[in-house]
């Protein structure tokens, strides 16, 4: 559908009407393994997408260090509108594994990713081998608040929801 590999795994988006007819696909990646894990819709047909990458992806730079395999993976948040244009991106990183495992999105049009992180996020220590986190952003892609926890084991966050906007 004219996109282009770009090298290592990618991911994609595929939008499909009511009847089954293919409205567009969006390839999405690094020359560094990527993989997408979640997905979400708001009310107005927008499309967010979380997962991670090893590379620099979409203009953004991979940060963290070497992780034995290569370099740690880097969250990525991407919001497209209901016609497959992208609206933006983000890259998430810190010291260590950052992986964006599920996302929703409020009536407000909030946008929360869990998932888990190796690292610290500003203000936060990792207790242990993994800590879990929930990162709330706006509509426009600027974060609202951040909260990481866990034990001295391995602590992942696999799926959230969201009702109403009282959160």
């Amino acid at each position: 559908d004219g996109n282009s590999h770009a090298g290592g795994e990618d991911f994609f988006l595929a939008k499909y009407d009511s009847s089954g007819n293919k409205q567009w696909v969006r390839l999405i990646g690094t020359s560094s393994p990527d993989f997408g894990r979640g997905l979400a819709t708001d009310g107005s047909g927008n499309i967010y997408a979380t997962g991670f990458t090893r590379g620099d992806f979409d203009n953004h730079t991979h940060g963290g260090g070497s992780c034995g395999y290569g370099n740690c993976s880097n969250m990525i948040l991407i919001k497209y509108n209901s016609d497959g244009d992208k609206q933006w991106s983000k890259q998430i990183s810190t010291d260590g594994e950052h992986e964006g495992q599920d996302i929703s999105v409020d009536s407000a049009g909030n946008v929360y990713v869990v998932g888990y992180t190796t690292g610290s996020f500003t203000n936060f220590s990792n207790a242990g081998e993994a800590d879990y986190f929930v990162i709330k952003y706006d509509s426009s892609g600027t974060e609202q608040w951040v909260r990481q926890n866990g034990t001295s084991g391995r602590d992942y966050a696999m799926g959230v929801t969201v009702a109403g906007t009282d959160i």
